[in-house]
């Protein structure tokens, strides 16, 4: 008898081996871009998700934290000729470390207050991404 555990695990392993598997059957490249959106877009409708319905809290910064991760990973790929994956780990630990020193203060705001302080830094990223042209090379 499979118990809910190891269902669960069975299905998790199943759709992880279709997701790996799925960029080698794709014979074009407009197949495997749209593939890529797709996930892009999945993970952050999974971290809205976790944030919004499972801890209850608004948060209206989501993209700010997206951009900030691509913006970086970016830079460091075509200004600095870093390797792509490991501009995505740096851009990622970069992120992560911004989140924490803004989410600290941050996530002790309640209700609305969260939500205007969240959407407060996403202005902020919007405001240094369109101002910082020279260096980031527009948005």
């Amino acid at each position: 008898m499979v118990t809910k555990e190891q269902r669960d695990i069975i299905i998790f392993t199943a759709f992880g081996l279709a997701v790996l598997i799925t960029p080698l059957l794709l014979r074009g490249h407009y197949l495997l871009n749209v593939s890529v959106f797709i996930g892009i877009n999945t993970m952050l409708a999974v971290a809205l998700n976790l944030l919004l319905g499972y801890a209850g809290q608004i948060s209206l910064g989501h993209g700010a934290f997206f951009g900030l991760g691509a913006y970086i990973s970016g830079i460091l790929t075509t200004r600095y000729a870093i390797d792509p994956w490991l501009a995505m780990v740096a851009a990622a630990l970069c992120v992560a470390l911004i989140a924490f020193i803004i989410g600290s203060p941050i996530l002790k705001l309640k209700g609305h207050y969260l939500a205007m302080a969240t959407l407060g830094f996403g202005i902020i990223v919007y405001i240094i991404f369109n101002e910082t042209v020279d260096w980031t090379g527009g948005p």
